[in-house]
């Protein structure tokens, strides 16, 4: 979960390179918050396909689309790229958010409180801590630079991998 939404969290301080790249209004540059929000009112069709396909590779491929689509941003070549960009990582970030608490509920067994609360923190230490990555990543690589850092999102879907095979 940490690295899942460190990815999501890497908009609010891109969103002044994106403005400036791009020439953006701030009406246009609103829109691409929406453009990454607008995929969660799809959670119950996401909810319901996850009844009749295997959910945990749902869940696995997840950190590495969100990352993989959050880390072009800085080469995206046009705005409708980059609202693209963002709507596939929020689709993808909607799929996560749609099963993974269930799937942490189901491996927490009884100790669903303890399951829960580090899906919680998981999310909460990224929010803390991916904006300022993420401007540390910009100031050394530059913006147009950072797509390495996806490498981090393919890791997490790796290890997911390996830990949710048997499952």
């Amino acid at each position: 979960h940490f690295v899942q939404d460190a990815f999501a969290s890497f908009l609010a301080p891109f969103l002044p390179l994106l403005i400036s790249k791009f020439g953006l209004s701030m009406l246009l540059a609103g829109f691409l918050t929406i453009a990454f929000r607008l995929p969660s009112l799809l959670s119950p069709l996401f909810g319901y396909i996850s009844d009749f396909v295997d959910s945990r590779l749902m869940v696995i491929i997840t950190p590495a689309t969100t990352a993989i689509a959050m880390s072009l941003l800085g080469v995206a070549p046009s705005y409708a790229a980059l609202c693209m960009l963002l709507m596939f990582a929020g689709i993808s970030s909607t799929v996560f958010h749609t099963i993974g608490p269930v799937m942490v509920a189901s491996v927490s067994g009884s100790n669903l409180g303890r399951g829960m609360s580090f899906w919680m923190t998981g999310s909460e230490l990224s929010r803390t801590i991916a904006p300022v990555v993420a401007v540390s990543v910009v100031s050394m690589l530059g913006f147009e630079g950072i797509y390495p850092v996806m490498a981090v999102g393919i890791f997490a879907s790796l290890l997911l991998y390996i830990n949710l095979k048997g499952l």
